[in-house]
């Protein structure tokens, strides 16, 4: 997945591999479309300060979190990002 910024570096979608597939699904000449004829614009905003369990709201929504600082993008939290952090953090025992 990856943030689509516009030219004020502000999030004004995101795009993966899915929405790539369902776009050009059987029209090739897609491919020379722009971005945000197949990106998705309904974006779930977090601030760094937000907890696990607000990460959770986000994904239950399928949605993945976009973090922002003010209007500044900061990065994007996955289920697979979340997955891996807990991995890393439970004991080792």
């Amino acid at each position: 997945q990856l943030p689509v910024m516009n030219g004020d570096d502000r999030a004004v979608g995101i795009i993966d591999e899915s929405d790539i597939l369902v776009h050009l699904h059987r029209e090739p000449a897609k491919f020379n479309e722009l971005v945000k004829e197949a990106m998705t614009d309904k974006l779930e905003t977090l601030s760094p300060q937000a907890n696990i369990a607000d990460l959770l709201g986000v994904f239950d929504r399928g949605r993945v979190a976009i973090v922002m600082d003010g209007a500044r993008f900061l990065g994007l939290i996955t289920r697979s990002d979340l997955l891996s952090y807990l991995r890393l953090k439970m004991p080792k025992n």
